[in-house]
């Protein structure tokens, strides 16, 4: 507002009707001292109050019109155009509607909007963002004068907001000593939002833009908005100038790579003092000096990195900006999930929000997915029977995978698995072409079948914290020569590692209790294995067919050896010990290296042909003959035609 009209206002808001009765007083004190009696006039009481009401309501007039007037609040900055489309134009404005000034857009350096739980506003949808001006969330009084990022050689968005509440229309306002009229103002402009494309230029550095002043229409006069808002802020280009320390900053999926660079000329020692990211002023992640990867950062954002170094005896600051990674666009949402591939063509794909079931079921243009932050569940077959996928990098976000969530992937031979997993479904990674997996130590339960049939895997490393381990969960693993399981674990589920056939040694945890039917079945290059003394059960087929097993200790916890527990196998000798009250049937079928046999003095009944095959065996039976006349009783006919030695002496058993 111009100086003249602040100043009749001043001076009209002064006058009251006090001001006017005293004035009137005064002049009737003159003329009685005059010798002059003022002749009364009965109009003039009247004709004081009306000048007194005309006064007071001329002051309240012009109040109104000022506090009605525009008022500039300030500027912010973004680094990306407005979202405009035809649903947000207004038609009584010159211009489309803006987005509403509490928009994350307006932030400093953050490129698009963010909901409540991290996730990408829009996440490369393919429907329409229909972001709407707000009228229940007004801008702030003023704007708060910031410090904003950009690139070199970037197109930036200066945000002039006023308060404009009688809508007059503005006409032009002067940034930097230079005019812009309405129709320079990028679309998404309004009558209190005023956008600007600017770009930063080559120059690294501070860039300063100014806003001198700002006209509108009122009537047919032209007159000038009242300013209170910071005229002046400031963008930053590139990374702090005449620094001896730089930074080259480089994307690997979501994680950042930073790269150290000391200038030619620096003479101190190269050594960083601090290091963290910014966003705006605020710290979001403190770094060790050393850290070159930055992990768990937003995507989709800007961010500053800000280092401090000695020169002599001076601690330096320089800062670096880099954007994070943008997320794959073309995806179809629903309730927040990816849900399907859309119209995204992408091999490697970006992904920022949860997956829902079959989103990319048997998809073979992917070759390569990485998770960001903001993805904590991946559901049911959603990248089931992508057979051209080679690698998986999952973040520590994810919590919670579906069943045969990369089931077929045949392709697919690396993935990095979240830290913040703690079950492994069923058929997560059947038959997919894993040559090696580590499970975190969030891990406590693997699911049946989790990776079965996967042909290629050599190297398998557990967590220590496992207590599961479901049926099938490595059969087929023909690659798998040596795994240890570790403490914790009770049972080995049914043929968990039938099959393995090129597995050679397997470690068992103190804590096992029961190894399930056909574990080991088919494991023909195990040559040995130890059984803890906690074990107590070994269910039907636990080592059937392993040939290259000559022997094995049965722990004495174990009561009962099961039918076909070591059929076919290599074993050349077995000493079963005085707790083992029964042997199944078919227990020992076939194994035609047998040759020692050592069965225990409480044994009560053997099953149907447990030795059939063992041409070779001799067995001992720690009991009299007429013990053993008694167990041979409590079992059928058999075809092992040998003797049983007992060993009291008194002569053998025959059959």
């Amino acid at each position: 507002m111009r100086k003249k009209d602040e100043f009749t206002i001043d001076v009209v808001s002064g006058i009251d009707d006090d001001i006017v009765t005293k004035n009137l007083q005064k002049r009737f004190e003159l003329w009685f001292s005059r010798g002059k009696k003022p002749k009364r006039n009965k109009w003039i009481p009247i004709l004081s109050a009306a000048a007194s009401f005309a006064i007071v309501l001329t002051s309240a007039f012009l109040l109104w019109n000022f506090l009605k007037a525009p008022v500039y609040l300030g500027m912010t900055v973004s680094n990306e155009a407005p979202v405009v489309n035809s649903a947000m134009v207004d038609t009584d404005a010159f211009s489309p509607i803006a987005l509403s000034a509490d928009d994350s857009m307006l932030m400093p350096m953050h490129l698009n909007n963010t909901n409540s739980e991290g996730n990408n506003g829009n996440h490369g949808s393919n429907d329409t963002n229909t972001t709407e001006a707000t009228t229940t969330n007004p801008p702030p009084e003023v704007f708060e004068s910031e410090t904003y990022y950009a690139m070199p050689g970037e197109d930036i968005y200066i945000y002039v907001h006023i308060s404009n509440p009688n809508e007059y229309e503005i006409l032009s306002f002067t940034l930097n000593g230079v005019k812009y009229s309405s129709y320079m103002f990028e679309p998404g402009s309004d009558l209190e939002t005023l956008i600007l494309k600017c770009n930063v230029g080559d120059v690294e550095g501070v860039m300063q833009y100014t806003i001198d002043a700002i006209k509108y229409v009122d009537g047919e006069a032209i007159k000038d908005v009242r300013m209170k808002g910071d005229q002046t802020i400031e963008v930053m280009v590139g990374h702090s100038a005449d620094s001896y320390l730089g930074f080259n900053t480089s994307l690997m999926g979501f994680d950042v790579n930073i790269e150290a660079i000391w200038k030619d000329g620096f003479e101190g020692d190269k050594e960083i003092l601090s290091l963290g990211v910014y966003d705006g002023e605020t710290l979001v992640k403190e770094l060790a000096p050393t850290d070159r990867v930055i992990k768990g950062l937003p995507s989709n954002s800007r961010f500053v990195l800000i280092a401090t170094y000695k020169n002599g005896e001076i601690t330096e600051t320089v800062r670096h900006i880099f954007d994070t990674r943008k997320c794959s666009e073309g995806l179809i949402m629903y309730n927040g999930y990816i849900t399907a591939i859309g119209t995204c063509q992408d091999p490697v794909l970006y992904l920022d929000a949860s997956i829902g079931a079959n989103a990319f079921l048997n998809n073979t243009n992917i070759k390569e997915v990485y998770l960001g932050n903001a993805v904590t569940s991946i559901d049911s077959s959603a990248f089931k029977g992508c057979t051209e996928l080679v690698s998986v990098v999952i973040s520590d976000s994810v919590t919670s995978m579906g069943a045969s969530v990369f089931e077929g992937c045949e392709s697919l031979g690396d993935i990095t698995l979240s830290a913040g997993l703690d079950v492994i479904p069923e058929k997560a990674f059947y038959g997919t072409g894993l040559t090696e997996i580590e499970i975190s130590e969030a891990v406590t339960t693997i699911g049946s079948e989790a990776f079965a049939s996967c042909n290629k895997l050599k190297t398998v490393t557990l967590s220590d914290n496992l207590k599961t381990i479901g049926s099938s969960v490595f059969e087929g693993c023909i690659q798998l020569e040596e795994i240890t399981l570790p403490d914790n674990i009770e049972t080995i589920s049914s043929s968990a590692f039938a099959n393995c056939t090129r597995l050679k040694t397997i470690t068992l945890p103190n804590t096992l209790e029961t190894i399930g039917a056909s574990a080991f079945a088919g494991c023909i290059s195990l040559e040995e294995i130890a059984l803890p003394d906690t074990l107590k059960i070994i269910e039907n087929g636990a080592f059937f067919r392993c040939v290259s097993l000559t022997g094995i200790n049965i722990p004495n916890g174990v009561t009962t050896i099961q039918g076909y527990t070591f059929g076919e196998s290599g074993l050349t000798s077995i000493v079963l010990h005085d707790g083992i009250i029964s042997i199944g049937e078919r227990a020992f079928l076939d194994c035609s290296n047998l040759r020692e046999v050592t069965l225990g003095a409480n044994l009560r009944s053997i099953g149907h042909r447990a030795f059939d095959g063992c041409k070779q065996a001799t067995i001992t039976f720690n009991n009299t003959v007429s013990a053993w006349n008694q167990v041979s009783q409590a079992f059928e006919w058999w075809t092992w035609n040998g003797n049983i030695q007992c060993t009291d002496g008194t002569g053998k058993a025959e059959f």
